[in-house]
């Protein structure tokens, strides 16, 4: 970029079950995935997401609280980490 030239922002659109992917990354930023979009969100592929996120929960990165999983202290310090 040149000195004195407008920053721009990119934009990337995604087709498909990626978009749910997408979506289910930015709920981790969040710290909370509401559990109930998931169908909605991801379609066909909401049981492989629920797979991952029973193995967070499981390990102790994440717990319950109502419809949501939410990131534990641990967790969110491991999501930064990656």
């Amino acid at each position: 970029m040149q000195v004195g030239s407008k920053a721009i922002a990119l934009r990337l659109a995604f087709a498909g079950q990626m978009s749910g992917w997408w979506w289910l990354y930015w709920r981790f930023y969040d710290t909370r995935i509401p559990l109930d979009d998931l169908d909605a969100v991801l379609g066909h592929e909401a049981s492989k997401a629920r797979l991952w996120l029973r193995v967070v929960e499981q390990v102790g990165l994440a717990v319950r609280k109502g419809g949501c999983l939410e990131l534990t202290k641990l967790g969110a310090f491991w999501l930064h980490l990656l």
